[in-house]
């Protein structure tokens, strides 16, 4: 059944003041859609751009990986404190330093493949280090996320919870509790 249908299904109940069986469905919407979202990293290779925060060896910075179509940059070190001069936010410091950062070149398949499997094998680590922020499908970066991230990669926190597998997990308990029928 799909998602749609069911949608209407709960709407219909709502309407007729059923809402426990309006709650049911609206429930097993929740699942199917958590149980079909794609993980952020999952679009097209052209529209694959962002940013990996990882602690850096440098006391007071963090470096910044840039990644975009497939190929990820030398790493460059973000000063988390701002140095001596004209007070700048945290925005436009992080917009600078990734502007200094090369676009990459065109590269070989097999360059593409082995940037696309070094940054798999990061991103879906049970136990990893630093953070990840993705472009949105105009190019940008939520710099707001980013500015959150490198303060918490900074200090040596835990990443904010990926809503994936979450509801992943929130499902995979919530099967395990209910009685088959």
């Amino acid at each position: 059944m799909e998602v749609l249908e069911l949608t209407e299904q709960r709407e219909q109940a709502c309407a007729n003041l059923d809402f426990e069986q309006a709650a049911a469905l609206h429930a097993r919407i929740e699942k199917i859609t958590a149980a079909t979202r794609l993980p952020e990293i999952v679009r097209r290779l052209d529209l694959l751009a962002g940013v990996v925060v990882q602690p850096a060896a440098e006391p007071g910075a963090v470096a910044l990986f840039r990644f975009q179509r497939g190929i990820l940059a030398e790493p460059v070190l973000f000063p988390v404190q701002q140095a001596e001069g004209k007070p700048q936010s945290m925005e436009s410091r992080i917009e600078g330093m990734l502007a200094t950062i090369e676009p990459p070149a065109r590269n070989s398949a097999t360059e593409i493949m082995e940037n696309l499997a070094i940054l798999k094998r990061w991103y879906y680590r049970s136990m990893k280090v630093g953070e990840i922020f993705f472009a949105d499908e105009h190019g940008e970066l939520p710099l707001r996320r980013v500015v959150r991230g490198i303060s918490r990669v900074f200090r040596g926190e835990k990443a904010e919870t990926d809503p994936l597998t979450t509801a992943a997990r929130e499902y995979w308990l919530a099967r395990t509790r209910e009685p088959s029928s």
